[in-house]
């Protein structure tokens, strides 16, 4: 039960966000990488590789894995002869393919769009549970900033978040395409060929689709895809067992803190948790002080949201040290009931890699970001443990904003944010969203209180309607995903999942229990004994 991950040494920075993504789907101890190499894996077999980039040199490669029941995933360009031995014909991108991910911003439209789009087809199994069968390579819905929809932007440049080449399926069958708004297929952008004894799934990027709910695919193909024939692999689902969904609300606090009561009252009359990500040095004044009390008094939490908001945390590491220290020593020493405050909302949802290892060393154990305007590294497909940082720290990506403006764009409608979470409840996916309180200088937006009410108070109805939906607060719900992210899964001789945990340090209280999906079975897993 392993997956190897392939490379070449160009390619370890897509390599590193791509053994991310697939530890937070399948767990850390089935994942190893590996350098192209002849004898990469002259004393190991695993399951299921996982191919950046590979060239004709690695045609024998392929060939002698591509047997015995594997499973194969090939990830961005593909070498001309490599390619043909697949079924797809390959050839570098045209000229005009730059302008495939060109996006007008104008304020006259519901959100901005690039006018070239990645389409599912409807007609295979891989396909049949997707929550995006058409998304925009790029969406915006406030400037070029937060895309409401959550999934990242797929470039046109050449670099690893790119469409890597033009493709045409001459035997494999193509699962997804290019087209622009004519509905012309421009290329290729996912294709499987199935071979007796084994199968392989191709995406036309470096990345694969770890930004994005699409990665749903990968987690079928690997777990129940052809489960009678070749190997699979079980994953841990994202949304505890007992529940449908999972849905966690937050508002940033960077000014007024006291202003978010009417809302706090409202989340509170309907049942649903509300938390805050504040900036400590405000400072509160003591109304802000009074309803941090409240909201931790009710089912709600209190977390860090920096010192004083500067964009990437700050400069430089030193900075963003500082500035996570400060924040944290603050919440603690003056609201004993956040302690201890190990969680943060990064301000602006930006996160250098310095940023990361500075909360990580300054005694956090997971932050929320995510966005598709930066550090695409650190948009998350499923929530987990975060790429480029040695030390564990999670996160989560909470890229819906409820803001005025957007509102407002829609024609006064929170369609776009129900559209949202039904793409998260189908993916099976934690939906978080976000919203400020205001002032006197900045509205967000919104035309009124009692507007920015009636909007929230529609949409929670919206998400009540579906079913029996978990709504846990933002440390709640942290730590849930830490939980999921330590635990560890084999399957033993009598073919049965075991699972075990890989840290001494793992969240118990009041997190519900996890569920791990395998050959088109999901199965409830017992908190396994430390």
């Amino acid at each position: 039960m392993d997956i190897a991950l392939l490379y070449a040494d160009q390619d370890k920075f897509s390599a590193s966000c791509v053994q991310s993504a697939l530890r937070r789907s399948f767990t850390v101890v089935v994942i190893s990488s590996f350098e192209f190499a002849d004898d990469c894996l002259s004393t190991f077999s695993p399951n299921i590789i996982v191919l950046i980039n590979p060239q004709d040199s690695e045609r024998a490669l392929l060939q002698r894995l591509a047997q015995r029941g594997r499973k194969l995933i090939l990830l961005g360009n593909l070498g001309d002869k490599l390619a043909t031995d697949v079924g797809l014909e390959v050839s570098t991108l045209r000229p005009e393919a730059e302008s495939w991910g060109a996006v007008q911003l104008s304020a006259d439209n519901a959100f901005d769009a690039a006018v070239a789009s990645v389409v599912y087809t409807y007609n295979h199994p891989l396909t049949a549970q997707l929550s995006l069968r058409h998304r925009p390579l790029s969406r915006y819905d406030f400037t070029d900033e937060w895309n409401t929809l959550g999934f990242g932007r797929i470039t046109v440049d050449g670099g690893l978040w790119s469409i890597s080449q033009q493709a045409i399926a001459t035997q494999a069958q193509v699962v997804a395409q290019i087209s622009n708004v004519q509905g012309e297929t421009l290329t290729a952008y996912a294709a499987i060929a199935d071979r007796a004894d084994s199968s392989i799934l191709w995406f036309n990027r470096a990345v694969g689709p770890i930004d994005s709910l699409e990665w749903t695919m990968i987690e079928a193909f690997c777990s129940d895809y052809r489960a009678e024939e070749l190997a699979c692999i079980p994953y841990v689902l994202e949304i505890p067992a007992g529940y449908d969904g999972a849905m966690t609300m937050r508002l940033d606090c960077d000014q007024a803190i006291a202003t978010a009561r009417p809302l706090f009252e409202l989340y509170q009359d309907l049942g649903v948790p509300l938390s805050l990500a504040v900036v400590t040095g405000l400072p509160p004044e003591p109304s802000d002080m009074k309803l941090l009390r409240d909201v931790l008094s009710n089912g709600g939490a209190v977390i860090s949201h920096s010192n004083s908001h500067p964009p990437n945390w700050g400069a430089d590491y030193a900075i963003a040290l500082r500035e996570a220290k400060d924040s944290r020593a603050w919440l603690e020493a003056n609201l004993p009931q956040a302690y201890p405050v190990h969680y943060a909302v990064s301000p602006f949802h930006q996160n250098p890699p310095y940023a990361v290892r500075a909360l990580s060393d300054a005694g956090y154990l997971g932050f929320v970001g995510g966005i598709i305007h930066n550090n695409p590294e650190y948009l998350l497909a499923r929530s987990g443990l975060a790429p480029l940082c040695e030390a564990p720290i999670i996160s989560h990506s909470q890229q819906c904003m409820f803001h005025g403006d957007c509102y407002h764009r829609y024609g006064n409608s929170v369609a776009p944010y129900c559209e949202s979470f039904t793409h998260h409840l189908r993916a099976e996916s934690i939906f978080g969203y976000l919203d400020h309180p205001f002032s006197s200088s900045y509205q967000y937006g919104w035309n009124s209180e009692s507007e920015r009410l009636l909007a929230h108070a529609s949409f929670l109805k919206f998400v009540k309607a579906h079913g029996d939906i978990w709504f846990p607060n933002l440390v709640e719900c942290l730590e849930f995903v830490r939980k999921r992210s330590l635990l560890r899964l084999s399957i033993d001789k009598d073919q049965l999942i075991q699972a075990s945990w890989h840290s001494a340090e793992v969240p118990l209280k009041a997190t519900p229990p996890l569920q791990v999906r395998w050959r088109g079975k999901t199965t409830t897993l017992a908190d396994p004994v430390l």
